[in-house]
């Protein structure tokens, strides 16, 4: 799910990479018998949408005092699929399936992946590998009415009830925006909408009407997926013809002297001079920005990779270094098969 517009906290999910899980089903005994609006919280939030956005308050008490409070949402929250081992998190979005999955999506979209490519610069498999991970190209559907996941939020997980406030009052703006009821619209458990997982604020900020029929759908129009991912990446920085990541071999003495995570960001050159390659280092400038990260594979090996602009930039759709990575092993996979 893509990393809102303006939260560099939440940023999506660096601490939460959680709608990037497959959704998880509502069940009828999973709700609050409390309604929201007797519940404090939801006073200034009320005052908020009437005050600054014009909305009437009869409606809006009408609205949220129909909307279902799930409990299990923040109990989700707080076990979030990033924290694991990467070999673990891994298996979680790489399969026989996915890659199944993935070559039909390529072959069946090949006009519409290669026009997003125009546009946007962002090729056809790492269109793929996004789809992939977020709703394994749109097989996982959600298991919540949007309204109702992000009032879950933002009334039971008091940690985060500023950036979900803020997600209700761009949620409320998106649906008087595409005239639709609150209700109609269904998401992930965090309240993350259609096949690309954008939070209401990306919604209204990236998404794009790629096929020209008037609407964003983000919800069965492959056009309008591939697009809105496509718009999204380019909007934060994607270098067209450059890699994603490149493994290397470290010393002892260089994995102590670079590995520093992705916020250690150093000069390629750096890493050139001190006698690291990779033939993916000619695809970019000496003086560009990478940082070097590792992961222990199940067996405790240890495996090194430097990573460059667009694996940053994939980081913003999801503040997840697991993520980017996965999305990366899935790219290198499409393009064996596109």
């Amino acid at each position: 799910m893509p990393r809102t517009h303006s939260s560099p906290a939440w940023r999506r999910i660096g601490i939460l990479a959680l709608c990037l899980l497959p959704f998880t089903a509502a069940h009828a005994d999973d709700a609050l018998p409390t309604p929201p609006l007797e519940r404090p919280e939801y006073q200034p939030l009320i005052q908020l949408l009437v005050e600054e956005h014009g909305f009437e308050r009869e409606q809006l008490l009408t609205w949220f005092g129909k909307v279902t409070l799930h409990p299990r949402i923040p109990k989700i929250f707080a076990k979030p699929a990033e924290a694991k081992p990467f070999h673990q998190y891994r298996g979680i979005f790489i399969s026989p399936r996915i890659h199944k999955l993935g070559g039909e999506y390529l072959a069946e979209h090949r006009e519409l992946l290669a026009e997003v490519e125009k546009r946007t610069g962002v090729p056809n498999t790492v269109v793929a590998a996004i789809m992939g991970i977020e709703t394994k190209f749109g097989s996982v559907k959600g298991g919540y009415r949007a309204f109702d996941a992000l009032n879950s939020a933002f009334a039971l997980y008091p940690r985060r009830r500023a950036f979900f406030q803020k997600e209700l009052v761009e949620y409320m703006l998106l649906c008087r925006e595409e005239r639709e009821d609150p209700f109609h619209f269904d998401g992930s458990y965090a309240g993350a909408l259609g096949m690309p997982q954008f939070m209401p604020s990306s919604y209204r900020a990236y998404a794009v009407d790629f096929d020209g029929d008037g609407k964003r759908n983000i919800w069965t129009s492959h056009a309008d997926v591939a697009g809105s991912i496509g718009a999204y990446l380019k909007r934060h920085g994607w270098a067209k013809g450059e890699p994603l990541k490149a493994e290397v071999a470290l010393s002892p003495e260089q994995a102590a002297r670079f590995n520093g995570g992705h916020k250690k960001k150093l000069a390629l050159a750096d890493l050139k001079a001190a006698g690291i390659d990779a033939p993916e280092f000619a695809r970019v400038a000496d003086d560009a920005k990478v940082a070097v990260v590792s992961y222990d594979e199940a067996d405790g090996r240890t495996r090194h990779f430097v990573i460059f602009n667009n694996f940053f930039t994939i980081m913003r759709y999801n503040v997840s270094v697991n993520y980017a990575m996965v999305a990366a092993e899935l790219d290198d996979f499409f393009r064996g098969v596109a």
